[in-house]
């Protein structure tokens, strides 16, 4: 169970590296002040939600997966 938490663990951070971090990039580089501003946000937004939806899905999941994998553990 330790290599399945572990497992999703890394697709949520590969999700982060591959998908969020390039989306983020892309709208740091368009200035606030700006008129097309919200026009940017528009067009990443619903990728980046789903990719961000992802992301927290698998990290949840990495999440139960290694307490589950604890629970036969002593102190």
């Amino acid at each position: 169970m330790r290599t399945v938490g572990a497992s999703l663990a890394v697709v949520a951070v590969g999700i982060t590296i591959v998908r969020n971090v390039p989306l983020n990039t892309a709208l740091s580089r368009v200035s606030v002040a700006s008129v097309g501003s919200s026009a940017a946000w528009n067009a990443l937004d619903q990728r980046w939600s789903v990719a961000n939806h992802a992301r927290a899905a698998f990290a949840i999941a990495s999440s139960v997966a290694l307490m589950i994998s604890l629970g036969g553990a002593s102190p």
